[in-house]
């Protein structure tokens, strides 16, 4: 037994690591099985009522997905949102 989590899995999401000797994080893989229900993990707010959202490794959106586009967010180094591109299903726009 290593301490270590290795995987993960409740009705909706999965996920499996893998270590190397010195326990050192090496592959990290998940999954999220379609349902209707809300979905939250490590805080973030992955999925609510259709709409599907993304984030970056500093936890800040990346992109949130609903029925009509996609909204994909920017930021600056210092965490600013700059820019906001908006992918329509019939045109995109900033």
């Amino acid at each position: 037994m290593t301490g270590r989590i290795e995987s993960y899995r409740n009705e909706s999401y999965w996920e499996t690591l893998q270590y190397d000797a010195a326990a050192n994080l090496l592959d990290r893989r998940c999954g999220e099985e379609e349902s209707n229900q809300n979905l939250i993990r490590f805080n973030q707010q992955l999925s609510f009522r259709g709409l599907k959202y993304s984030y970056d490794e500093h936890g800040r959106t990346r992109s949130k997905q609903t029925a009509s586009g996609t909204q994909y967010y920017h930021y600056d180094a210092e965490h600013y949102l700059i820019e906001l591109c908006i992918e329509e299903l019939e045109r995109s726009h900033r």
